[in-house]
């Protein structure tokens, strides 16, 4: 079977084809391609394998801002997201990991501000906020909360969630409801104004 653009992501799990020959077949520089081979020994960290790559140093500030304008430009590169993806699975790391990854983070209740982490985090590969944005229902910025009101929220939607329900998209009531520190401190202030 010939390589094909359709073929490749599966020959590259596979084995049957090397990054070298992907990435020549995809018409990447043969810096793109150490790039692409050097991605998974730099934990992903896009920055220092691109310093790696060409060369700079990260403590001069030019060659840091040069390694970030690289990376960002290289991420934007979708053959080598192909390529760098196809890697990933080869080792276990697939969108199905992940997912079941979150999911043990999102369902543990140890840590709170861990299990909200983990739901940002599902919301953000699943674009769940723009879904949400697009059917017009308020998206609410759980950043603000202190670890407190963060507690009682997920209690309310432990509470609104339907036994047996596994989605993970909840009615969640209005800010206003969850009163934030500088809130609290306006009421006290108007109360003393009265």
């Amino acid at each position: 079977m010939d390589l094909t653009r359709l073929n490749l992501k599966e020959k590259l799990i596979k084995g049957e084809i090397s990054v070298d020959v992907a990435g020549k077949f995809l018409g990447l520089s043969l810096e793109e391609i150490e790039y692409c081979k050097r991605y998974n020994s730099h934990r992903g960290d896009s920055v220092e394998t691109v310093a790696d790559v060409y060369g700079l140093v990260l403590t001069i500030k030019e060659h840091k801002a040069e390694a970030r304008r690289l990376a960002k430009k290289i991420a934007n590169n979708p053959d080598i997201t192909e390529i760098i993806v196809s890697q990933l699975e080869t080792s276990g790391l697939n969108d199905s990991f992940v997912l079941g990854s979150l999911h043990g983070l999102i369902k543990q209740t140890e840590s709170k501000s861990v299990q909200l982490r983990a739901i940002e985090m599902y919301s953000d590969l699943t674009n769940l906020k723009q879904r949400r944005e697009s059917e017009n229902t308020q998206v609410i910025d759980y950043s603000k909360y202190t670890d407190a009101q963060l507690d009682a929220l997920l209690e309310l939607m432990k509470i609104g969630t339907v036994e047996g329900e596994s989605s993970l998209i909840t009615e969640v009531l209005p800010p206003l409801f969850i009163k934030l520190p500088e809130e609290l401190e306006e009421e006290k202030e108007k109360e003393k104004g009265k």
